[in-house]
């Protein structure tokens, strides 16, 4: 049998090397036709077999004057990509995407200013300038100055002006600086150094204390000048608020003014507040009311007035610190005049430090408290499905069922609480902006650029939006994890900032109103920020509608630090608002990243038409 088997395959052997075996279809490969464009220019087209795979992006790079190839995509919006490893099933055509080079442009500008004339040196090749003044429209000029003197009206008041070189058809920013036309007629000075200011250290006088030689005298009440502590040189006038006092802290001119233009004068305290008022023969009219901090600054007082009057300085008391005393000093009036002098506010450099070296150096100190917030947990609602999920028991409600129902989704979703020290490092990524290649955190209400880490409080402070005297529980510490370390309402901020918004309710800003405050009690945020702050303030009332209250009037009611003044305002403002300034992308970047590490979201980011749900239907 053996023998047979043997023989057998001998024959079939014969067989197979006697004959032609015909190709078999199943063994046969397709082809396809690979075109390669630009646009709608053919660069080139291939052939390939089925199931090869080609490196096009690599062995068949585009190339094109003024711009660099980044790839082949699979449809001229330029979002399939092709990849080097995708197979080739059919027949197709891919897109060549060509960046247009940015030519990096650096202008050696420099720039002075004589009497009114802004100048700046020539630039080769610029075809022409653009300046604009304040929200003025564009100039176009083939000049290389301004007769700023032509723009007296509008530069009554400090704007900037930005000055553009037109270079191949490309406009670049040259100068960008702030200028303003000042009346310098000054009629009354007075530093308080002078023999007749005399020193006192009794302030406690309801009797008043004459300054000054006439005509131009001042009568204090309850207050000196006093050389304890000037503010600036020798002496300063220094008011008191004592439990005994009988008559309010003042200095009061005993001259008259007139046809008085502005006044400017230095003041500090770390209690009380300072009111300036005229005195008219028939009338006693507040021009404003003076925040006071703990650091000297110069106030700048605008008058509105056509009648003689005197002028009284008045402590504004905001507590029972008694003996706290309120600094005057330098006080400087300009009359109303014709003459003007433009005056240059060059920018100031406030300490931002961009060198690597020095910002690892800050990060490194405190990068062990850092490593201990962890990574974020919660992701599940930053896709589109993940955020129709989360929102999905809103669905057919309406009125206090609705309100209901987000109240819970909030509160169920808030599963990881951050205490209000790991929240100094979820501010580092959430409050982060880049550039210019430059990484920043943004601080509310002013826009300081401030460093990205976490330096001890020494440049940047946690705000509470929704103030923490007014969350009804005890000062935050950094251990507390409750409303008063809640993400969602926290904002990287400048310290002076941030004790200039202290706990005041927002309003919105009225002529005259000094660094955003608003009287003594009001505070606005600016235009770029008082959307941000109502949605905000929106989710606190929402996340813990049992214990905050938004509201429009007694807001002041009750104590700090206690349920009774957990309140908050002006609501109407609040969602004025938010229809005015919509929802940003750093809006939308910072609740996904602050969602990541608490697991509960803003809702009025996601669906800005859910505070008329809330708050107004």
């Amino acid at each position: 049998m053996k023998k047979q088997l043997i023989f057998l395959n001998f024959v079939f052997l014969i067989f197979l090397t006697a004959c032609t075996i015909p190709e078999l279809p199943f063994l046969t490969k397709e082809t396809y036709e690979i075109t390669l464009k630009y646009n709608d220019t053919i660069i080139d087209t291939y052939t390939y077999e089925e199931g090869s795979i080609h490196n096009f992006n690599e062995s068949h790079k585009y190339e094109l004057d003024g711009y660099t190839f980044k790839g082949y995509y699979y449809d001229l919006e330029y979002k399939n990509s092709y990849q080097n490893s995708d197979v080739i099933q059919k027949s197709l055509t891919l897109y060549a995407w060509m960046e247009k080079n940015v030519e990096v442009i650096e202008f050696d500008v420099t720039f002075e200013v004589i009497d009114s004339m802004l100048t700046w040196n020539t630039l080769e090749n610029v075809t022409e300038y653009k300046y604009q003044i304040g929200d003025l429209d564009f100039v176009s000029t083939h000049h290389t100055s301004i007769d700023l003197s032509n723009y007296l009206e509008a530069l009554i008041d400090e704007k900037q002006i930005l000055v553009y070189a037109v270079y191949n058809n490309t406009d670049y920013l040259i100068i960008d600086e702030k200028f303003q036309f000042k009346n310098l007629n000054l009629i009354y000075s007075n530093d308080f150094e002078a023999e007749t200011n005399t020193h006192t250290t009794y302030n406690n006088n309801s009797t008043p204390r004459i300054i000054g030689t006439e005509p131009f005298s001042f009568q204090i009440y309850n207050g000196a000048v006093s050389t304890s502590n000037p503010v600036n040189g020798l002496k300063s006038v220094q008011l008191r608020h004592y439990q005994t006092t009988t008559q309010t802290p003042r200095l009061e001119s005993l001259f008259t003014l007139e046809n008085v233009d502005y006044m400017t004068l230095n003041a500090l305290s770390e209690r009380h507040y300072l009111k300036i008022y005229t005195i008219t023969s028939t009338d006693k009219i507040l021009i404003d009311t003076l925040t006071l901090s703990k650091e000297l600054k110069t106030y700048e007082i605008k008058f509105h007035i056509n009648e003689p009057f005197k002028l009284s300085f008045e402590l504004d008391a905001q507590s029972n610190d008694y003996g706290i005393p309120v600094f005057i000093d330098d006080i400087k009036i300009y009359q109303n005049t014709d003459q003007y002098t433009l005056i240059h506010y060059p920018k100031q450099d406030e300490g931002f430090i961009t060198d690597p070296e020095e910002l690892l150096k800050i990060k490194q100190k405190f990068q062990n408290q850092r490593s201990k917030l962890g990574a974020p947990t919660f992701t599940n609602a930053l896709s589109d499905e993940g955020l129709i999920e989360y929102y999905a028991s809103l669905n057919g409600l309406n009125g206090e069922d609705f309100k209901k129902e987000l109240q819970n989704i909030l509160k169920n979703t808030h599963q990881r609480l951050i205490s209000y020290d790991e929240a100094r490092f979820v501010l580092e990524l959430s409050d982060l902006v880049e550039e210019n290649n430059i990484l920043y955190l943004d601080g509310i209400y002013s826009g300081h650029k401030i460093i990205p880490y976490w330096d001890g409080g020494a440049t940047w402070a946690r705000e509470h939006v929704w103030p923490n005297s007014r969350l009804g529980i005890p000062r935050v510490q950094g251990s507390s994890k409750n409303q008063g370390s809640d993400v969602h309402n926290l904002r990287a901020i400048n310290p002076n900032v941030n004790s200039s918004r202290s706990n005041r309710y927002f309003s919105d800003a009225v002529e005259g109103h000094l660094n955003h405050t608003v009287g003594k009690d009001a505070y606005y945020p600016g235009d770029n920020y008082k959307g941000d702050v109502a949605r905000i303030i929106f989710y606190m009332a929402t996340r813990y509608h049992d214990i905050l209250t938004l509201i429009d009037s007694n807001i002041d009611d009750g104590n700090a630090y206690e349920k009774s003044g957990a309140k908050m305002g002006l609501l109407s403002i609040l969602i004025q608002w938010h229809e005015e300034d919509p929802v940003s992308l750093f809006e939308i970047n910072r609740n996904n990243i602050i969602y990541s590490y608490q697991g509960n979201r803003n809702p009025y980011i996601d669906h800005p038409e859910y505070v008329q749900q809330y708050f107004v239907s």
